[in-house]
């Protein structure tokens, strides 16, 4: 199979971004670090191969700033909420590690990927 052949095979990926506070989005503000500074930022960054799906948090405040910055991506205060109308194909847990197992058991019974 030729490079141009494989590269139009390529799948590009849902992603959404659970935990939209300093890693997930905000360290973005911060002017003195390296880009990609955030997750987000991070995902937007592989255009060609993953397209930021949604930010999920439970925080209203986070979210209101993810409206700001991304007005295009839909914002969810729950995973349960976002599965309604969205089934991404990655998960990135971006929350405190004490909630990681829950996501990480939510996403795996979804069979979807989560880092």
């Amino acid at each position: 199979m030729s490079k141009k052949t494989l590269a139009k095979t390529k799948k590009k990926y849902g992603v959404v971004i659970v935990g939209a506070g300093w890693c997930g989005v905000s360290s973005q503000l911060d002017e003195l670090r390296i880009r990609p500074a955030s997750h987000a930022e991070a995902v937007i960054a592989l255009k060609e191969r993953a397209e930021l799906s949604a930010f999920v948090d439970t925080d209203k405040k986070a979210l209101k700033l993810c409206n700001l910055l991304y007005p295009q991506i839909p914002t969810f205060l729950s995973v349960e909420e976002m599965f309604k109308t969205l089934k991404p194909d990655i998960a990135i847990i971006a929350t405190h590690p004490d909630t990681h197992t829950s996501y990480i058991d939510f996403f795996s019974e979804k069979r979807i990927k989560a880092i």
